[in-house]
């Protein structure tokens, strides 16, 4: 296990970075555009090459591709390894390059159809449809360059090579930056012409992130190369990631279809609901992530020798350490959603009504963080026994049942109802998938987390007790210094992020260890070689 914890930290060190600029990046973004209709046309176009990049690179396309080039390294042999990545990669550039263009020109067209109906008087669009198109069409082909990045990250990941996949997004992150915080801030004159800058950071991002697995990798030995050889293991990883496509497709669409009823409603629900998922995904990818990333492989490894038992135990370790990271973080981001959002987001066009409007959908939102963890792993589980039947099935139903709850909670509560839609989606798919795994029978079925569950509330219920207690004294404190009102919201909510949050960790750390958390030994050690890195 301590070989798979310093995998673990590598990944969460690189990935926790990789999403602390990310914020930074969002944040800028609120600086110069607000919750604004040219932002969230911005989000809306990046959300298509993102949609991609989850659902063929990291999602279908990873959880079929990583097993059969884990069994062919450990058969055949690196060179054979190559040859099959190569084949791999020959096929996913030449259709998404095709997906791509295709992409392009029917957005051209809509932008076309949307000016013509205008002018003849049938319907107008509002402004932040027409760019949305055209952002569209700039950054289009970043979906070639993240996605083939998804299949080089994989082959390394094979390979051992984890802090590289945490390190793609920072690449992205520095790019979109730069990119607004320096060229469109003194080149932009406007708006419009910021944004544009921002979409060609995209772009030089996506360059950056295939081209750093790509030297690493000719480092390991690969050479890149046409191959259209239609080998066995390419045939064995098309059955799997065909209907792992589909399966996956479901999940990702529940995603696409928030995001456009968000686009539909007005200028601001794009902006605040993405925010709120972009805050979600500081925990998932400074853990949940890392401990997909790392175990996936080795639970792989363990099915290919067919021990069920240690399936069963690693995949029972990652449950119980994703549930210790991702309940305190979603207790913590609802107990401190108001100040998290004023300190990161409240300056230059982001003002307290886009707080308000930001705050109570991160509540929301945070609460569906552990159940999509559980989700995450649960998904990755029947991947890797080459079951993709059932993720596809219980992704069909709810599809369903988010859609239905989006169309019955989005005029109500807008912003709000789409992100409950999302929760009671990502509860009833963690449901199903653990009922599934125990009617087939699987290893994974019945992971025994039932003490841990019961730990982690407790230390939970102790955190979240001493942070609003905290939390209100602050407020009263600093209401007593009569100082000006700006000073007083901004000083308690520094105080909240420097202070109030690192000492509620150290309660719930304090709280998990009195009630003898089983994990408790790999937390320590995770810790231990967290402090020893940073000396």
């Amino acid at each position: 296990m301590a070989k798979h914890l310093k995998s673990m930290l590598a990944v969460s060190v690189t990935t926790f970075g990789s999403r602390v600029l990310g914020l930074a990046r969002d944040s800028l973004a609120g600086y110069f555009f607000g919750t604004s209709a040219i932002n969230s046309a911005f989000i809306n176009a990046y959300t298509l090459p993102n949609l991609f990049r989850r659902l063929v690179g990291e999602g279908a396309l990873s959880s079929a591709f990583i097993p059969v080039l884990s069994d062919a390294m450990q058969t055949d042999g690196r060179a054979e390894a190559f040859r099959f990545l190569n084949q791999v990669l020959t096929r996913l550039t030449v259709v998404l390059a095709g997906t791509v263009a295709c992409i392009m020109v029917l957005l051209t067209a809509a932008h076309g159809a949307g000016v013509f109906a205008a002018a003849h008087g049938f319907f107008q669009l509002p402004a932040r449809w027409y760019w949305g198109f055209d952002f569209g069409i700039v950054i289009m082909p970043y979906l070639l360059l993240v996605c083939v990045t998804a299949a080089l990250l994989g082959a390394l990941n094979v390979l051992g090579h984890y802090a590289i996949s945490g390190m793609s997004q920072v690449w992205l992150n520095i790019s979109l930056i730069v990119s607004l915080g320096v060229f469109g801030a003194y080149f932009g004159r406007n708006d419009l012409e910021k944004m544009y800058w921002q979409c060609g950071g995209v772009l030089f991002g996506g360059f950056l992130q295939v081209t750093m697995p790509t030297v690493t990798l000719w480092r390991e030995g690969w050479r890149p190369q046409w191959d259209w050889t239609l080998s066995p293991r390419l045939r064995e990883m098309l059955r799997i990631f065909l209907p792992g496509l589909l399966g996956a497709s479901i999940i990702q669409i529940n995603i696409v279809v928030s995001r456009y009823v968000a686009f539909s409603l007005n200028d601001s629900a794009t902006t605040v609901l993405y925010l709120s998922q972009r805050l979600m995904e500081l925990p998932l990818g400074m853990f949940t992530v890392a401990v997909a990333t790392v175990l996936f492989p080795r639970i792989a490894l363990l099915a290919a020798q067919d021990d069920r038992e240690g399936m069963k135990r690693t995949y029972a370790q990652g449950l119980r350490l994703i549930l210790a990271i991702t309940v305190p973080a979603a207790l913590g981001l609802v107990a401190l959603r108001e100040p998290i959002v004023r300190v990161l987001y409240e300056h230059g066009k982001f003002d307290a009504a886009s707080v308000s409007q930001v705050a109570p959908v991160l509540a929301v939102s945070a609460l569906g963080i552990p159940f999509f963890s559980l989700a995450t792993l649960a998904v990755r589980g029947f991947y890797v026994q080459k079951d993709m039947r059932t993720p596809v099935y219980v992704a069909k139903w709810d599809f369903i049942l988010n859609i239905g709850l989006t169309i019955i909670l989005m005029i109500p509560l807008g912003a709000v109802g789409l992100a409950l839609a999302n929760l009671a989606s990502s509860i009833f798919q963690c449901y199903m998938l653990q009922r599934l795994a125990r009617q087939r029978g699987t290893p994974l079925a019945n992971p025994p987390i039932g003490r841990a569950v019961v730990a982690i509330a407790v230390a939970g219920a102790g955190m979240v007790l001493f942070t609003l207690a905290v939390w209100a004294g602050l407020n009263h404190v600093c209401g007593d210094y009569r100082i000006a009102w700006l000073l007083h919201a901004r000083l308690s909510d520094l105080l909240a992020i420097a202070g109030l949050i690192p000492a509620s960790v150290v309660v719930y750390l304090v709280c998990l260890r009195a009630v003898q958390f089983e994990e408790w030994p790999e937390l320590q050690e995770l810790a231990a070689h967290l402090l020893v890195r940073r000396r």
